[in-house]
């Protein structure tokens, strides 16, 4: 559900009149926002008292998506960057004592490009090691990253994950610890908004529905489990952490279900985690689509929505291509379903 976070989209929307303005709440699609009270004015580039404004962006390390978001936020008037770095070796290439990548980007890329961009201030940049390997981080530890994240001169305004799924608890503790304005998912919810169980869970608990389902760590109680649960055939095999269609099956039968689980129990997964358990959910039929959002203080604005392709060959489920629905007021009963979803997952700032 949640795949790639849009660190500039969502900063950028936060101040777009739409979110404080109720004459312009209406995005020309045809779908109203979510949301009662108009959310307060964002300034971008002036936090209080005056102070330059900044944004703490966990990463793995440098990549393609981190560059442009660097460039989207000097342009919009962000002053300063605080990378929390996230990798497993102290002593690792990828530490930002060892790889200097993002350093060399800054001055040479987009600090010279102020000029062409119309602004007046450079980018100022640090960064910050974390050694962790769980993907959910505990408190203490973040407690411990945000004393060094901490900047007395300067108000962070929110703490964004970079291309990568796993990053979002990290961001949500920073969040919480930092007080930062602008981003306000709780670390209470994390699970419920990466693991693919859990938000299931989650949904069934706030009465929006979603797909029946149990877990299993072994292929030798899948087929009692989901029998007692009441499923039939085809189901659905994914790892509880994962993203995309890593390690997801389409099974038909008991032969299919035990191999699709004995396949992903013990094997790693996209995060570098170790898969020790799956999630068998029953088979939806029926059209998908993917509704692209972007969340300020719990108010949702819908973006753009699109009509996904699918098919299966054997027991995998291939993607195809997605097309752009030019009108989503034609799909409302979907576009309510998805920021009910949102809301019951906790997802309250963030694209």
């Amino acid at each position: 559900m949640f795949r790639r976070p849009h660190v500039a989209r969502f900063l950028l929307a936060a101040a777009h009149p739409c979110f404080c303005d109720e004459d312009s709440a209406n995005t020309g699609n045809g779908v109203r926002p979510s949301g009662g009270d108009p959310a307060p004015v964002v300034r971008l580039s002036e936090g209080k008292a005056g102070r330059p404004t900044g944004v703490v962006i966990a990463t793995k390390g440098m990549t393609t998506h981190l560059q442009s978001t660097l460039l989207h936020l000097h342009a919009a008037g962000i002053r300063h960057v605080v990378e929390v770095r996230k990798s497993r070796d102290a002593n690792g290439a990828r530490t930002c004592a060892h790889d200097r990548r993002v350093h060399k980007f800054i001055e040479q890329v987009v600090n010279s490009s102020s000029l062409a961009l119309h602004v007046n201030s450079d980018l100022f940049y640090r960064c910050v090691d974390l050694i962790d390997e769980p993907v959910f981080t505990d408190e203490r530890t973040i407690a411990e990253v945000a004393k060094l994240v901490e900047c007395a001169d300067v108000e962070l305004l929110a703490a964004i994950p970079d291309s990568f799924e796993d990053l979002m608890p990290l961001t949500d503790g920073l969040a919480a610890a930092l007080r930062v304005p602008l981003l306000a998912n709780s670390p209470s919810t994390s699970r419920c908004r990466l693991d693919k169980a859990s938000m299931q869970e989650a949904l069934a608990r706030a009465g929006v529905g979603g797909a029946r389902q149990v877990r299993a760590a072994s292929p030798d109680e899948v087929c009692e489990l989901i029998a007692g649960a009441g499923l039939e055939y085809p189901v659905i095999v994914k790892p509880v952490l994962s993203n995309g269609s890593e390690g997801v099956f389409f099974c038909r039968s008991d032969e299919e279900l035990t191999s699709a689980v004995a396949s992903n129990i013990g094997s790693s997964n996209v995060f570098n985690q170790k898969n020790d358990e799956v999630v068998v959910q029953e088979y939806l039929k029926g059209d998908e689509f993917v509704v692209n959002t972007v969340s300020l203080h719990g108010k949702h604005r819908v973006l753009d929505m699109w009509a996904a392709a699918k098919g299966v060959e054997g027991n995998k489920i291939l993607y195809g291509h997605q097309t752009l629905v030019a009108e989503p007021g034609d799909h409302a009963d979907v576009v309510d379903f998805a920021l009910r979803v949102l809301d019951a997952v906790g997802f309250a700032g963030g694209a």
